[in-house]
């Protein structure tokens, strides 16, 4: 990273570190007091949302200029062959949310992460040529996946909490799915243009390499969301 990155980062470190300081002197008046961290599904949630971003956010950003860059498709093109994603999303709300009340946000996220990892993988494989059909099927998989991972976290950084602490609750939930939003978004975008700068690409059909490798950091960092969601809650009864 260069001086300017590092000295942004640095003033964002100071002004949580301000936040902090102020939350614990006066809880009272923070408009996320630090007491919602006391319950361990919200603390789960929020580092969880954290890291959705490299199943949500992160991979829209590389999906259609995959498709742009790599099968020299318009940008109209690149949106449409997006759509089944979001149908995957959409077909399966209903299922996702009957889980989440009888597995508990716990099993949901961790399915969903499975599913997640399994249809972004291919990516780091598929080519110029690789069949279309294939695709849109793995992308419609992909919806579901995050559709269920982000569904759960989000629901159950509400358990437990107060009634009084609700809108501090998703005001916080908010504000991590944000950053999280723009981390995996900047790390992948930064994952693409290292491998531009060191592998010298200089025509459009080289990028098939960087978009692996993006894709590749996607999938690994998925694979984290598994440790906050053991914070998550369990509604499976052990006998």
């Amino acid at each position: 990273m260069n001086s300017t990155t590092m000295g942004l980062v640095g003033i964002g470190l100071l002004l949580a570190g301000a936040y902090v300081v102020y939350a614990l002197r006066k809880p009272n008046t923070a408009v996320m007091p630090l007491r919602l961290f006391k319950h361990r599904n919200f603390t789960g949630a929020m580092i969880a949302n954290v890291l959705v971003g490299f199943i949500t956010s992160g991979p829209m950003i590389l999906l259609p200029l995959y498709f742009q860059d790599v099968r020299s498709e318009s940008v109209v093109l690149a949106a449409v062959a997006l759509i089944p994603q979001s149908i995957g999303m959409l077909v399966s709300r209903g299922t996702i949310g009957r889980l989440i009340d009888t597995l508990g946000a716990r099993w949901v996220v961790l399915i969903g992460v499975t599913i997640s990892v399994a249809s972004t993988l291919p990516f780091v494989y598929f080519t110029a040529h690789s069949a279309y059909w294939l695709i849109a099927v793995v992308v419609f998989v992909r919806g579901i996946g995050g559709a269920a991972v982000k569904s759960a976290i989000q629901a159950d950084a509400y358990v437990g909490i107060d009634r009084a602490d609700s809108s501090q609750a998703s005001l916080g939930s908010k504000l991590f799915e944000q950053v999280g939003s723009a981390f995996g978004s900047a790390v992948l975008a930064t994952v693409i243009a290292s491998y531009v700068t060191a592998h010298h690409v200089t025509q459009t059909t080289q990028l098939v390499g960087a978009y692996h490798e993006g894709f590749l950091y996607a999938t690994i960092f998925a694979l984290l969301i598994i440790l906050p969601a053991m914070m998550l809650t369990n509604r499976v009864v052990k006998h």
